[in-house]
């Protein structure tokens, strides 16, 4: 393990020097249904983020100098603010998709910009059909 670790901080690829099982159930099959908030969804490296504190600080990503300071974060957002209307509201209801969040722990640039520390971030995750009333 102690090996693993030293090869990570190096740059190195623990896959490589670790043997996984690669059958495994998934956690979600394939889409079954209509999903009723259209989202897109794609890997970002972020430059700049907004902690769970509020404030805006900047994340270590830097793949140009050093593929080693990178921090690859699965982000889905709304392509829209409007739900697919599959189903049908009463009088008096509206909906509408609404953008969530996750939580995720990176390196950033300390406030005096001297340090890096951990921090915690919001990241778009997934959109939801929200039903209101008037």
């Amino acid at each position: 393990m102690q090996n693993t670790k030293r090869n990570l901080l190096n740059g190195g690829n623990a896959v490589n020097q670790t043997n996984f099982s690669h059958s495994r159930v998934k956690r979600q099959n394939a889409l079954s249904g209509q999903t009723l908030c259209e989202t897109t969804s794609s890997f970002i490296m972020p430059r700049a983020a907004l902690n769970n504190k509020g404030n805006w600080m900047y994340v270590v990503n830097m793949p140009e100098l050093d593929n080693r300071y990178t921090q690859l974060v699965k982000s889905e957002t709304c392509s829209s603010t409007q739900c697919n209307g599959l189903c049908s509201l009463p009088a008096g209801y509206t909906s509408r998709c609404e953008q969530k969040y996750v939580q995720k722990r990176l390196v950033a640039l300390e406030g005096g910009g001297n340090q890096l520390y951990t921090d915690v971030f919001w990241i778009p995750s997934c959109c939801i059909c929200t039903i209101t009333t008037n």
